[in-house]
């Protein structure tokens, strides 16, 4: 019961603190979510929030990613399945880089791979979607050696349709296919 408390109000000063937030600020927050153990179970809901706070938190959630990737993985499941509840724009982006940098769970791999295919091909998503989308799916070649076909197609279909940026990224990934 003292821990919700704690939990509650650690949630509450975020939320307040999050829509006029500055980089420094929100990095202060990431040290003290990873330093204090908080767990996003009980955090991820701000994610639903007005635009501005659910966006910068959707940055904390990115940044946890890379310093403490295994804190993000029970939530993971969530953040995919509320995806279109989500209203920040280009929120696929912080999905493809939790699917790169942390995990995707089994039970939703099959559907999260067609997603993530459907990214590469879609001449609307952003490039770095597109990027972390590719490192992922790539990842998953180790486990799945018969997505290694699959994603040299579409690299060699998407490598003039896209960015120099996706184009040197892509190049790369197919030399290691």
């Amino acid at each position: 019961m003292r821990q919700q408390l704690l939990t509650d109000k650690l949630k509450h000063e975020l939320i307040s603190f999050l829509a006029d937030s500055s980089g420094a600020e929100r990095k202060k927050w990431i040290e003290y979510i990873v330093n204090h153990n908080i767990l996003l179970t009980d955090l991820v809901d701000i994610l639903y929030r007005d635009y501005k706070t659910a966006m910068k938190f959707s940055w904390i959630v990115g940044s946890l990613c890379e310093l403490d990737s295994k804190r993000v993985f029970p939530v993971v499941n969530q953040i995919f399945d509320s995806r279109d509840k989500i209203k920040i724009p280009n929120f696929e982006r912080t999905i493809a880089k939790i699917f790169y940098l942390v995990e995707i769970p089994q039970e939703i791999e099959g559907e999260a791979v067609t997603l993530m295919f459907n990214w590469l091909l879609d001449p609307k998503i952003i490039v770095s979607t597109k990027n972390y989308s590719l490192f992922a799916l790539y990842n998953l070649t180790e486990k799945y050696a018969d997505l290694k076909v699959e994603l040299k197609e579409v690299i060699e279909d998407q490598l003039d349709k896209n960015s120099n940026d996706f184009k040197k990224r892509a190049t790369k990934i197919l030399q290691k296919l």
